[in-house]
């Protein structure tokens, strides 16, 4: 009797151990890094991550975050097909930086860099223009994977830029695709 019921109680344990791994190995899910918070959606085919003090927004189809109400810093990631399958990073950007010159007043591009994106190739960009009377400052990280470019926007107001580069490139350090 003493030996049926340790059975049903070790059948049991292993059960609730078995079921505890498998469970936390649902697709899906993913570690969040130490002092972050996950803001993009169950949806998103991505993971982007980005400091606790960050507030995330829900906004329509684009993952994004705001620095705080005195701090209007934010950032934010889309994607979006690209039009040939055959499209880079490169490419795309030659495309968007015609886009950004007609868009922004006094645009001007401040430099461009090779970057990775979970592994993968992908550049930022910086840039100035002058929104109304207010001059931003932009860094845009776009990486291509099959046939999407993916792109993170961070602006900020010129004079606080800098401010948040570390937090920014800690979320350039942890996005992650799924």
């Amino acid at each position: 009797m003493k030996r049926s019921i340790f059975r049903i109680i070790s059948l049991i344990l292993l059960a609730a151990v078995a079921s505890a791994v498998f469970t936390g190995c649902q697709k899906g899910e993913v570690e969040v890094p130490h002092g972050m918070k996950i803001a993009s959606r169950d949806i998103d085919a991505y993971y982007f991550f980005v400091p606790e003090r960050w507030t995330v927004q829900d906004s329509d189809g684009i993952t994004m975050a705001l620095y705080s109400s005195n701090d209007p810093s934010s950032v934010s990631v889309a994607a979006w097909e690209l039009s040939h399958t055959d499209d880079t990073v490169d490419t795309w950007w030659e495309a968007n930086i015609k886009d950004l010159s007609l868009v922004f007043n006094s645009f001007e591009l401040v430099s461009e860099e090779n970057a990775t994106v979970d592994g993968m190739y992908a550049k930022s960009y910086v840039y100035t223009a002058s929104i109304g009377e207010s001059k931003y400052k932009f860094m845009q990280t776009a990486c291509v994977k099959n046939t999407v470019v993916y792109l993170m926007t961070y602006t900020s107001l010129e004079e606080v830029f800098d401010s948040h580069l570390e937090d920014i490139n800690s979320m350039i350090s942890a996005w992650k695709f799924k």
